[in-house]
């Protein structure tokens, strides 16, 4: 279902930059591309601020956030106060439907740091292991990731409708009673989709930097590269992802790292 509503989210946005570039090639006049790129960035820019301000605390996760396991918690609530978060909020959440399948994840709603762990963590690694996991998180919560993705992805979509526009160049008042109106409006949604696809590779390359990032901060933080290493290395056994990927596949699809590459960074020098 979750899947479903992205790739919706997705379609819907495409035809709304798309309908917009239409729109101000048409009224906007000789400003029309200046205007049709700014309209882009701020549907994007709305987009991804909703996503990490706007919306509400869903009432599934308001109740765990008091839940039980506090217990559990305290260790890695511990370890966010050290690194400066006054009241860090830990969430275990069932195993059955955990975001992506990820050992722990972490969300920015209303500006505030919500960190999942997925309730069968504590089952499948030591205390040191799953600290080990929870400092991931939180590494990419001090370094400001999930802000600069959001940026990364509003740039992508800016320079997707900069290259739609030059597919409505031709478009003019005169094609509004014409099929051209409707055969040029599918260019333009052909060239948005085309850009999209072109930079998504970029956007995973970008994502797998970060999560490198944090995998070295979470080193420094821990400073237990036994316990990164033997974490990393039974999550990647249990999801079965212990051989290499077809290395095209990987760049061009993915936007996690390699566990190869994963236990590289903890053979770096300190």
């Amino acid at each position: 279902m979750k899947r479903l509503l992205n790739i919706a989210d997705t379609v819907s946005s495409l035809l709304l930059a798309a309908a917009v570039i239409v729109a101000a090639r048409i009224w906007a006049g000789a400003y029309w591309f200046p205007c049709a790129v700014a309209a882009i960035a701020a549907l994007s820019a709305r987009r991804e601020a909703s996503r990490l301000y706007v919306r509400g605390l869903p009432p599934a996760i308001r109740q765990k956030v008091v839940g039980p396991r506090e217990e559990a918690a305290e260790p890695l609530k511990d370890l966010a106060r050290r690194q400066g978060l006054r009241y860090p909020a830990v969430v275990f959440w069932p195993d059955e439907d955990f975001p992506h399948g990820d050992p722990a994840a972490y969300y920015l709603i209303q500006g505030k740091p919500i960190f999942l762990v997925n309730d069968r963590l504590p089952e499948m690694l030591s205390s040191e292991e799953t600290l080990s996991v929870f400092a991931h998180e939180l590494s990419h919560h001090l370094l400001g990731h999930v802000k600069r993705f959001a940026l990364a992805r509003v740039l992508a979509d800016v320079a997707a409708g900069a290259a739609a526009c030059g597919a409505a160049s031709e478009l003019s008042i005169a094609a509004v009673a014409e099929w051209e109106l409707m055969a040029r409006a599918a260019t333009v949604l052909a060239v948005l989709v085309a850009a999209r696809a072109f930079l998504h590779p970029a956007l995973n390359a970008y994502s797998r930097r970060q999560e490198l990032q944090a995998d070295r901060k979470a080193l420094q933080i821990t400073g237990d590269r036994n316990a990164f290493v033997a974490a990393y290395s039974k999550l990647a056994a249990r999801r079965g992802a212990r051989n290499e990927p077809p290395r095209l596949a990987h760049l061009l699809f993915s936007g996690s790292p390699t566990l190869a590459q994963r236990l590289a960074v903890a053979k770096e020098r300190p």
